[in-house]
């Protein structure tokens, strides 16, 4: 039984760690303002961006509404080609933005960050009410 423990316990450490290697190092700021946790919607949104190609220094952003908030997300192509953005860059961002600056405020204030070197950056952010600004929010 201590075995099989042992070899679970590893293939779990080398799955979790490829997944950081593709996406590489994280930069990221976290900001003030409304609290919400917006971790239930950052699959659907990067699904749904990495299909999209994205002109020169424009962004692709969604909105998604949350229990008596919503969650604003945006991709921005940084670069002066067009590109979709990567899933696991945005997955691995957005993570990391709702989780650490929830660890810092107790609930995520949002943040915005992107993967050193990669061509988007990511910004995940709360808000009161339930219809982002130029967004559509689905129900």
């Amino acid at each position: 039984m201590f075995f099989k423990f042992n070899i679970g316990f590893i293939i779990l450490f080398v799955a979790g760690t490829s997944v950081l290697a593709q996406s590489g190092p994280v930069s990221f700021t976290c900001t003030g303002g409304t609290t919400g946790d917006c971790g239930a919607f950052i699959q659907t949104f990067c699904k749904n961006a990495a299909l999209a190609t994205v002109p020169p220094l424009t962004s692709i952003g969604s909105c998604f509404n949350g229990n008596g908030f919503r969650c604003d997300f945006n991709a921005f192509n940084t670069l002066t080609s067009s590109n979709s953005p990567d899933r696991t860059d945005c997955q691995a961002v957005l993570n990391i933005v709702n989780d650490d600056c929830t660890r810092a405020a107790s609930l995520s204030t949002g943040g915005t960050g992107n993967v050193v070197g990669g061509q988007f950056h990511f910004t995940g952010d709360p808000n009161g009410g339930q219809r982002g600004a130029g967004f559509q929010c689905p129900s």
